[in-house]
């Protein structure tokens, strides 16, 4: 996927991400960023950001509100998301150790 977004970006001046409207959105965000970033042309400014933007909108309706009003993504939030999902992992396994202890106690008994 990266490789094909990298082509699809090399002749573009300026990226719009149009992804969910969420935290989970928001990070997606910063994994085309990665993708893309050094296929794109370069900003007359030469700092990349400076041509990423980020629609945000909830329906239909929103779409036209949200191409006049875009927004730079927020890393703060995606960064928010990269942590829950280590959290999840952490916890899941160590439920899964808790439970696996557990149990054999409970059926060595059986």
């Amino acid at each position: 996927m990266r490789k094909c977004l990298a082509t699809e970006a090399k002749d573009c001046n300026v990226l719009i991400l149009w992804l969910d409207c969420d935290m989970e959105g928001e990070n997606i965000c910063f994994e085309v960023i990665e993708a893309v970033r050094n296929a794109m042309k370069k900003s007359q400014t030469g700092n990349f950001t400076d041509v990423v933007f980020r629609a945000r909108f909830s329906s239909l309706k929103d779409v036209e509100t949200a191409m006049n009003c875009l927004i730079k993504p927020n890393f703060k939030q995606s960064l928010s998301v990269d942590c829950r999902r280590e959290l999840d992992l952490r916890i899941g396994v160590a439920f899964s150790r808790f439970q696996t202890f557990h149990f054999r106690v409970q059926i060595s008994f059986l």
